[in-house]
C-alpha cells in the first residue's frame, strides 16, 4: 500500500471517530431528538405485516449467532483463514469491545417499548447490530473486490455484502428498537474499525515480506 493510500485511509478513520464522537455527544445532550423522530416515524410509516417478516428475517443476520458463523467458516476453509477469517474476525472482535464501552457510558434507553416488532433489551446507543455488520460485512466488500478473480462471483458477492452492510443496520429503525442515530453511530464507529483493519493488515503484510526467508539445510 502506498504511504498516499495510507494517508487518505487515515484521514478517514480520523474523520469517522470524530464523527462518532460528534454523535455520542449529541446523543447524551439530548440534541438529535427532532432528528429522531422525523427519521423513525419515516420508517414506521411504511410497515406492513408481510414486510415485517422480510425485516425481521434481515436483521437476524447481524445476530452475534449469524456473525459467529461467517467468522468460523472463514477462519474453517483453508485459503481463507489468513486472508479473510482473522481480519474479519478482528473487526467483530472489536465492535463488541466498542459497544461494550460506549452503551453504559452513553445510556440512552431503547425507543418506547410500544415501537418493537421484535422483543430487545439494553442501551441502545450504538446499535450493535449496525456496527457489527457494517464492520464484518463491509470489510468482506473489500476483501471480495481485492482477492476474488471470478468477475461474476466477486460482483455477486459484493453487491451482497454491501446490502448487508447496511439493510441490518435500517432494519433496526425498522423494527423499532433503535433509534436512528443509533444506527449512524454505529456506522461511523465500523468504518474507523474497517479502515483500522486495512492498515493492520497491510503493516502485518509488509512485516512479513520484509523478513528475511530461511535457506534450506
Amino acid at each position: 500500500m502506498s504511504w498516499k493510500k495510507r494517508i487518505i485511509l487515515f484521514t478517514i478513520m480520523t474523520i469517522s471517530v470524530i464523527g462518532f464522537a460528534f454523535v455520542a455527544y449529541e446523543v447524551k445532550t439530548g440534541a438529535t431528538v427532532s432528528f429522531d423522530s422525523m427519521i423513525d416515524n419515516a420508517f414506521y410509516s411504511i410497515r406492513n405485516p408481510d414486510f415485517n417478516i422480510v425485516i425481521e428475517g434481515i436483521t437476524y443476520l447481524g445476530n452475534w449467532e449469524s456473525i459467529t458463523i461467517v467468522c468460523l467458516l472463514l477462519l474453517a476453509y483453508p485459503h481463507l483463514d489468513k486472508t479473510w477469517g482473522l481480519p474479519v474476525t478482528g473487526v467483530a472482535v472489536a465492535t463488541q469491545i466498542v459497544k461494550a464501552v460506549f452503551k453504559p457510558i452513553i445510556a440512552r434507553p431503547r425507543p418506547d417499548i410500544s415501537l418493537h416488532l421484535i422483543s430487545q433489551g439494553g442501551y441502545s446507543f450504538p446499535s450493535g447490530h449496525a456496527i457489527t455488520t457494517m464492520a464484518v460485512y463491509g470489510l468482506l466488500f473489500f476483501i471480495i473486490k481485492d482477492n476474488m478473480e471470478n468477475r461474476k462471483k466477486k460482483i455477486l458477492l459484493m453487491i451482497l455484502t454491501g446490502f448487508l452492510a447496511f439493510a441490518v443496520g435500517l432494519s433496526r429503525i425498522y423494527l423499532g428498537v433503535h433509534f436512528a442515530t443509533d444506527v449512524l453511530g454505529g456506522w461511523l464507529a465500523a468504518v474507523a474499525v474497517i479502515v483500522g483493519a486495512m492498515l493492520i493488515t497491510d503493516s502485518v503484510k509488509g512485516w512479513l515480506a520484509s523478513r528475511p526467508k530461511k535457506l534450506n539445510d
